[in-house]
């Protein structure tokens, strides 16, 4: 049992009793609304980098050349000698000594065929990709048929129990392919799940996720391109990502705290924010200057009917113990009458009442006498039992 004593001036909160058992030293709950903090959660990848090669790029895969942050056009990868179709003759005649002068690749041409050896190319609306070597390495990604290479895809799951409520966590700190470390920032979260009971076992576990895909982002250092309309040839560097997913090279993952962490609280009806069951109302001073015969009545509305918010705004009614003790100066007649009867809480009678339930409390005073006089004062004091 707990009690709680409230003086008729005031709001009253109840404090909140938690008991906590942390199976790990991050994160928290509320204990008045169940909802669950994280800590930051720092997520570091290593990736694995491999040279590119027929074993990693197969002939004929599709590949995308692609900037640090989207993949771009896709073509069909070749190893060795392979031949496009240019627009003309000349612009074969134009490009082989380019080509050949590269030496990434060599060229020979026939008509407006040109044939490239020595190298790996694909190409690309009216655009051949050529090198020699490549250095790739791998990152995850959320997608199977790639838009972005930022969407890495989720690293941590947040799962809030009873149940198996999983939310999702916003990170933050991916600015391009080559982010090998960011973080899960703090972050405030609850579940929907409501109780009939006064008592519930909370869990937070935070899991590590494995994003599904793994891709290869390879830069060419020293990269050839042709364009196909004009035979023109330009010298340079670009980056190319195979369209299959290849989950040999899946980088390794690593989290800062360590994970799991599991997070365990219990919520009864005592960790609640507050029963505001009483009025903003002190009650009358005065001086007695002349005999009533009647009662004066001074209408207490009772506002909030402690409503109980516990874990995820769900909200409970039940009965609560009320003792009431009313205390006077003066030579006054004063009491506190409940529910539009005439039952004075002031009797020190105790008594059950819902706390969600409205109740309509009327002060009532007059002289005790007719030949009273003075000053007089009245305060009433209420304790609540909860169950």
């Amino acid at each position: 049992m707990k009690w709680f004593v409230f003086m008729f001036a005031a709001i009253a909160a109840i404090a909140a009793t938690l008991m906590v058992t942390p199976e790990a030293n991050s994160g928290s709950f509320d204990p008045v609304t169940g909802a669950y903090t994280t800590d930051p959660i720092t997520v570091t990848l290593t990736p694995k980098t491999v040279a590119v090669s027929t074993s990693v790029i197969a002939n004929g895969e599709r590949v995308y050349w692609a900037t640090d942050k989207y993949p771009q056009g896709a073509g069909t990868f070749y190893w060795g000698s392979h031949t496009y179709t240019l627009e003309s003759a000349s612009d074969v005649t134009l490009a082989i000594p380019g080509i050949n002068a590269s030496g990434v690749c060599t060229a020979t041409g026939s008509g407006t065929s040109l044939t490239i050896n020595g190298c790996f190319s694909f190409s690309h609306n009216s655009m051949i990709y050529m090198g020699k070597s490549a250095s790739c390495k791998s990152f995850f990604s959320l997608q199977s048929n790639l838009s972005s290479l930022t969407n890495f895809g989720d690293f941590v799951a947040l799962t809030l129990g009873p149940g198996t409520n999983t939310i999702q966590l916003n990170k933050t700190g991916i600015t391009d392919v080559n982010t090998t470390s960011f973080t899960y920032p703090s972050t405030t979260r609850s579940t929907s799940y409501r109780w009939t009971t006064y008592d519930i076992n909370l869990q937070a576990t935070l899991s590590a996720k494995t994003p599904p895909y793994t891709y290869l982002y390879c830069s060419v250092s020293q990269g050839l391109q042709v364009i196909m309309t004009t035979g023109g040839v330009i010298p340079n560097p670009f980056a190319m990502v195979p369209a299959a997913s290849k989950p040999a090279y899946s980088p390794t993952i690593s989290y800062s705290p360590a994970l799991p962490i599991i997070n365990t609280i219990a919520v009864n009806i005592r960790n609640i924010t507050a029963i505001d069951i009483l009025p903003r109302t002190v009650f009358n001073t005065g001086t007695i200057s002349a005999w009533r015969t009647t009662y004066m009545e001074q209408p207490l509305t009772v506002t909030g009917q402690g409503n109980i918010t516990r874990d995820f705004g769900a909200s409970q009614n039940f009965n609560v113990l009320e003792s009431w003790t009313c205390a006077t100066t003066g030579q006054i007649d004063f009491r506190i009458m409940r529910d539009n009867t005439n039952a004075n809480v002031c009797s020190g009678a105790t008594y059950t009442h819902p706390v969600q339930t409205p109740q309509s409390l009327t002060a009532q005073w007059k002289a005790q006498s007719s030949t009273a006089s003075g000053a007089w004062s009245a305060m009433a004091t209420v304790t609540f039992t909860l169950p």
